[in-house]
Parts: C-alpha cells; sequence; structure tokens
C-alpha cells in the first residue's frame, strides 16, 4: 500500500482518464485530476483541480478548487500545493464547499 490510489481501492492514477482528463490521483483523501496537455482548452492544459472532504458537525463538507495536499488521512487539513499548475478558477476563494449532511441512517457506506 502506498497511501495513494491502491489504499483508497480505486485503480492506479493513469487508468483513470477522460475526454478531457490525463490521470486522477487519490493521496490522503484528496482526489486531484490532471487535465490533458493537447485536445484541451488553453486555460486547463496540463492543469490540476482537487476535491476533498472535510468533517464538520455531523456532516461531510466537499471542497472543489485549486489543487491541495493533506499530511495525514486521519486529518481534515490541507495545504495548497505547490506548483504553476493550478486551474485558474477566476474566483476570489481558492476553493469551494459542496455540502450534504451525514445523519441518515445508512451513511456513511461500510465498505466490506
Amino acid at each position: 500500500m502506498t497511501g495513494f490510489n491502491d489504499a483508497a481501492g480505486v485503480a492506479s492514477s493513469s487508468t483513470i482518464k477522460g475526454k478531457y482528463v490525463k490521470e486522477v490521483e487519490v493521496k490522503n483523501g484528496v482526489v486531484t485530476a490532471t487535465m490533458l496537455s493537447t485536445g484541451v482548452n488553453n486555460e486547463i492544459k496540463g492543469k490540476k483541480l482537487s476535491l476533498w472532504a472535510k468533517r464538520q458537525a455531523g456532516s461531510v463538507k466537499w471542497f472543489c478548487g485549486q489543487p491541495v495536499t493533506r499530511a495525514d488521512n486521519a486529518k481534515d487539513d490541507v495545504a495548497a500545493a505547490t506548483g504553476t499548475d493550478k486551474i485558474d478558477t477566476k474566483l476570489k476563494k481558492p476553493f469551494y464547499p459542496i455540502s450534504f449532511r451525514t445523519d441518515e441512517a445508512g451513511f456513511p457506506l461500510l465498505r466490506e
């Protein structure tokens, strides 16, 4: 186990692809998509975008934005990733929350 995609139970980063996506890496609870360098809009060529969650008062709050890293899978805090390969979201904040409640029966789903 590397703490990356295999530890999260998903395919290797290079096999998760899309029309505009080169690869998707999962590391310490942060999902980061790297865009292709050809055949896509110039503003996203080779750039990265992250999706991550934080626990908050019985809920899970999801964030999407410029790439981040998390040092420890057991912690919620993230730091801005280094490098110049960030998608310019043209928004004032580097990330935005996407929320849903987790107080319903059967959530979160148990992993077998």
